[in-house]
């Protein structure tokens, strides 16, 4: 993405994820799952053309929290953690003294930006009826 707009290079980017998934041709048979971060449209596009049978789940909503921690996991898996870590950034002035749990637990989510895989899901955490997003 870095280069989108130098066609040269940015082909270049193209024709090397197009080689990189032709490889997945001859190795097809021992792939069960393949997982990968970071490919923007022109990938995916190299992976289309590449011919294999790899699917592409990144967009379909079943698959929405399939990476990452969601909010629910943030709260039961680190709440324990919560209370120490925000006493930890008030000590270093990266919170306001007198910020509570629910205060970091916004901030937590402001710094992650909360990424969705279905493509569709608000950002809007604060209703009891909470989208997937991890």
């Amino acid at each position: 993405m870095d280069n989108i707009d130098n066609s040269k290079v940015a082909w270049a980017n193209h024709e090397t994820l197009h080689e990189f998934y032709l490889r997945f041709n001859k190795l097809e048979q021992f792939i069960s799952y393949f997982f990968a971060i970071g490919i923007t449209h022109a990938g995916r596009s190299a992976l289309e053309q590449s011919g294999n049978g790899i699917v592409d789940i990144s967009l379909k909503p079943y698959y929405a929290g399939i990476c990452g921690f969601t909010i629910d996991d943030l709260d039961s898996l680190f709440a324990d953690r919560y209370e120490e870590t925000l006493n930890d950034l008030i000590a270093i002035e990266q919170m306001k003294t007198g910020s509570t749990v629910s205060d970091l637990r916004n901030k937590i989510f402001h710094w992650y930006d909360g990424y969705v895989f279905d493509g569709e899901t608000t950002v809007d955490e604060t209703t009891s009826n909470k989208p997937i997003r991890v």
